[in-house]
């Protein structure tokens, strides 16, 4: 007995006297840890209640520095497991450093299933190594990358403006943010607020298990939810008629001004944002020469081509002295020396307004901008909207850009040449409008005669399904020069552009709907090198444009299409097929085939 005592004592004095620092260093790690729980972001919904962005659990890999006392060590047996490169990993850990030793640092976003399971299988070695479920977005087949945009990991830079515009939602390092389109502009809304727990770990890191006490923890609340205008049946209706080609598509409601679909093409994929994009494709991205990171809906600037040609005929049809103007087409057009051509070489003859309309006349429109001038046009254009911004407010919005006397003497220092009239009177020349420009253009058309602000925020609730907001149409102007009977003339001329067989819109005609059309044509080099399209380098190939509206006794839909360097051809082959897919979808499901005339 004295023997087996004497045992125990070596032991006790063993553990307690000459090992005794090491297990007393041992104890005081078992310390309590902080952990957040990531907050779900709001989803975002169309106008139907369909989701178009949503969440789904995606599992990260964090290292908490307040548990471990050589990070280099465990860097080292983190990439070694999971064949991650160590200097990403150190420099993760370096752009931490200021943060407080408790707060999470993550290393590996979106863990694989093999990964998750390697790393649990090692968790003896890996001190201060957590996964945690991180919600992460999902997309439908509907969602448009320029439009819901993407999120990206926060800098800090916005780490400290956030929080101090925000400070009742803290970011911190690690979290992801909206970065562009919709999550940017609604990330106070989207954003929710994060929980906490709080833990006990062991000297190793590893969790402990509280039997009996129940540590501090704060649930996370999610975020708002928010319902669009979009209708998700017209934009994919939109993306598959519009598949293929270049530029943007823009639809309108024109009682509301909001946006039914909206589409810039190419576009990038969502899925490549998920989490930090590598630098050779974003590099990629920004040397395609069609500009796939550019929202063109808002912020592509084009000539607006024959389609400005329903701004100068209203100037015209509420001049008195040009109210009743007519010419005749012989194919072209001379000013001084200088010879302007209509794109239809033989010529349209006798026209009038109707004529011109239908069939694109350039040759009209010379003469009757001549008779206008530049400033006069100019008041017309921007009574449509052209010139200023919308205030979509959605990624870079552009002004457009509606040629003055006064602009030109600022810009160039010179008294306006008159024989830029004419080029400016077909949408061509210093003439910029963006495709959302257009589409407002030809809404104000409607019965008010109002240019509406286009908005895609439709309701928001919140976290509880309560609504929260709901939005109202707003005026931006009501048109002070084109009268109510110059729209509905207007209205009648542009129907016979679609439904007549000598009109240039026949290729948006939906049976049974009444459609109002024009067709437009951009050049984008001098027409004697690129009127044979067949030969045309494809980078100088003309963009083809369409705008429309539907029915026009009472218009509902607004479109606008632009289609850049389009081997088709010009607006009536390449870009009114694709409205009129949009018009016959839109039309279904409003039965409006019951309706019109």
């Amino acid at each position: 007995m004295l023997f087996v005592f004497s045992l125990l004592a070596i032991r006790f004095w063993h553990l307690q006297v000459w090992q005794g620092e090491f297990f007393r260093e041992v104890a005081s790690k078992n310390q309590l840890s902080k952990i957040f729980v990531p907050a779900q972001r709001g989803s975002i919904f169309d106008r139907n209640g369909q989701k178009l962005v949503g969440n789904e659990i995606s599992y990260d890999l964090v290292y908490i520095p307040q548990v471990t006392k050589n990070p280099a060590i465990l860097l080292d047996k983190v990439g070694e497991l999971l064949d991650k490169p160590l200097s990403e990993l150190r420099r993760r850990i370096r752009k931490k450093r200021s943060r407080k030793s408790y707060v999470p640092v993550t290393l590996v976003h979106d863990l694989s299933s093999e990964q998750r399971s390697i790393i649990e299988n090692h968790r003896s070695i890996l001190p201060g190594i957590e996964i945690i479920g991180v919600p992460r977005r999902s997309f439908s087949e509907a969602a448009s990358p320029h439009l819901t945009g993407y999120l990206g990991e926060i800098n800090e830079r916005e780490i400290r403006e956030k929080n101090l515009s925000y400070p009742q939602k803290k970011y911190k390092p690690g979290d992801f943010v909206g970065k562009t389109g919709l999550e940017k502009v609604l990330e106070s809304k989207l954003r929710g607020k994060d929980g906490f727990e709080i833990i006990r770990v062991d000297a190793y890191g590893r969790r402990v298990r509280e039997m009996d006490v129940r540590l501090p923890f704060a649930d996370p609340e999610a975020g708002q939810d928010i319902q669009l205008t979009i209708d998700a049946k017209l934009q994919l209706a939109a993306k598959k008629a519009f598949a293929g080609k270049k530029g943007a598509v823009v639809v309108l409601d024109v009682k509301s001004g909001g946006i039914l679909a909206m589409l810039s093409e190419p576009a990038f994929r969502l899925e490549d944002f998920r989490n930090q994009i590598s630098q050779e494709l974003w590099d990629q991205l920004g040397d395609d020469p069609y500009a796939p990171l550019l929202d063109k809906t808002t912020g592509g600037q084009y000539p607006p081509g024959s389609t400005y040609k329903i701004v100068v005929a209203a100037a015209g049809l509420e001049t008195p002295e040009t109210k009743r103007h007519t010419a005749v087409c012989k194919g072209s057009f001379r000013l001084g020396n200088k010879t302007y051509h209509c794109h239809k070489r033989s010529g349209h003859g006798f026209v009038n307004y109707t004529k011109a309309l239908k069939g694109s006349c350039d040759v009209f429109f010379y003469e009757l901008g001549l008779k206008l001038g530049i400033d006069k046009i100019a008041t017309f254009a921007r009574d449509f909207g052209f010139g200023s911004k919308l205030g979509l407010g959605l990624n870079a919005e552009r002004h457009g850009l509606v040629p003055t006397k006064a602009w030109h003497h600022l810009r160039h220092g010179r008294k306006w040449p008159k024989g830029q009239t004419p080029n400016a009177s077909i949408g061509q020349g210093f003439n910029l409008a963006t495709p959302l420009q257009l589409a407002a253009m030809v809404a104000a058309l409607g019965e008010e005669g109002v240019v509406k602000k286009p908005h895609l925020l439709h309701k928001v609730r919140d976290h509880q399904g309560k609504i929260i907001f709901s939005a109202t149409p707003t005026a931006l102007r009501t048109m002070q020069h084109v009268g109510k009977n110059t729209r509905k003339t207007l209205r009648d001329m542009l129907l016979k552009v679609v439904s007549d067989a000598d009109g240039t819109g026949g290729r948006s005609r939906v049976p049974g709907l009444n459609v109002g059309g024009k067709t437009g044509t951009v050049q984008v080099v001098s027409l004697d090198k690129t009127h044979k399209q067949s030969t045309t380098k494809k980078t100088w190939k003309e963009h083809a444009l369409f705008v429309a509206l539907a029915p026009t006794e009472n218009p509902q839909i607004a479109i606008a299409i632009i289609s850049e360097n389009d081997p088709d051809g010009g607006g009536g082959k390449a870009a009114a097929p694709v409205a009129q897919k949009i018009l016959a979808k839109f039309a279904e499901d409003k039965n409006l085939f019951r309706q019109a005339h």
